[in-house]
């Protein structure tokens, strides 16, 4: 996509600039709102967050608020003070996927919001029970095609990340998969072990078990194949393209916040995710890296991924 190629120039140049944002922004502690609780999205927020409070000399405060599908957690943001001092910490689900499935009477997320820096998105793990006769995504479809209507996937929820995978790749592949949506992933992914699910998109906790040879993971999303499962090829590789982890997580700003402010702010995140240590720990959390766009170009992607979504919902039967 064209935004990916728009990436910000003179990364080297923003880290070495880092001690002189310092001077301006922050100027006091920065709270971090999390939309949701312990997790891949946590887990990262921290990780940046920890970085930005050694490198600009101001603590960086996370909270987590849970709930209502980030709306809790954007309401929050939104009416905090728009200085740059309160930032929220979001999965890309809750501002270009969840608009669309709930009524926001407060308004659409990009209107409330200032987009200020992306970081990484999901990747998913494409997981078979063990009794499945299938070894890759191929075997997959030819045994939905044998037996339609047969298989059933489990997401943790309609219009996740994992349940727009999965239906995007059944559309692609021309097959009937059944949908059992549950209140998050690591249910669907006990359910996979005990055998009660064939097949689920799993953005991490099924990893493990995936690693130990109790599920078979047929494919991941992702350009790269994951440093973790070197010999499974990505979706990309079996044919299947298009098919991506979900939107970014990113950081957001209250909507009136300063442009130089924002300009900072995303300088200095988009260079600490750069740094090789945040870089490994990213992909040890089997994260993708965002391409570095500077806040403006994020908002453009941001723009383009909710009509995307808004679409793909459509034609789901999802959107309201």
């Amino acid at each position: 996509m064209s935004y990916v190629r728009t990436a910000i120039p003179g990364l080297v140049a923003c880290v070495i600039a880092l001690p002189a944002l310092a001077q301006e922004w922050p100027a006091r502690p920065v709270r971090i709102t999390v939309s949701v609780g312990p997790g891949l999205a946590d887990t990262i927020a921290r990780t940046v967050t920890s970085r930005l409070s050694e490198r600009l000399g101001q603590p960086f405060v996370v909270e987590n608020r849970p709930g209502a599908d980030g709306a809790i957690a954007v309401d929050a943001v939104s009416r905090a003070d728009p200085d740059g001092h309160h930032l929220g910490f979001f999965p890309g689900g809750a501002i270009v996927i969840s608009p669309h499935l709930v009524g926001r009477p407060e308004g659409h997320p990009l209107r409330l919001l200032t987009p200020v820096a992306a970081v990484a998105r999901p990747t998913l793990h494409l997981l078979a029970r063990l009794s499945l006769e299938v070894r890759n995504v191929q075997d997959l479809v030819s045994l939905a095609r044998a037996k339609p209507g047969t298989l059933n996937f489990g997401s943790p929820g309609n219009g996740s990340a994992p349940h727009l995978a999965t239906e995007l790749l059944a559309r692609a592949a021309g097959v009937k998969l059944n949908h059992i949506p549950y209140k998050g992933a690591g249910a669907v992914a006990n359910d996979l072990m005990g055998g009660t699910l064939d097949l689920a998109f799993d953005p991490g906790p099924g990893v493990g078990a995936a690693k130990a040879g109790k599920v078979r993971i047929l494919g991941v999303t992702g350009t790269a194949r994951l440093p973790s499962f070197p010999a499974v090829s990505t979706l990309d590789e079996q044919g299947f393209r298009g098919i991506d982890g979900g939107p970014h997580f990113g950081f957001y700003a209250p909507a009136a916040t300063p442009d130089a402010v924002i300009a900072q702010a995303n300088l200095a995140i988009v260079a600490i995710t750069r740094e090789a240590a945040v870089a490994l720990r990213l992909s040890a959390l089997a994260a993708e890296p965002a391409p570095g766009m500077d806040a403006s170009i994020f908002a453009a992607h941001l723009a383009q991924e909710s009509t995307r979504y808004r679409n793909v919902l459509g034609a789901l039967g999802l959107g309201r």
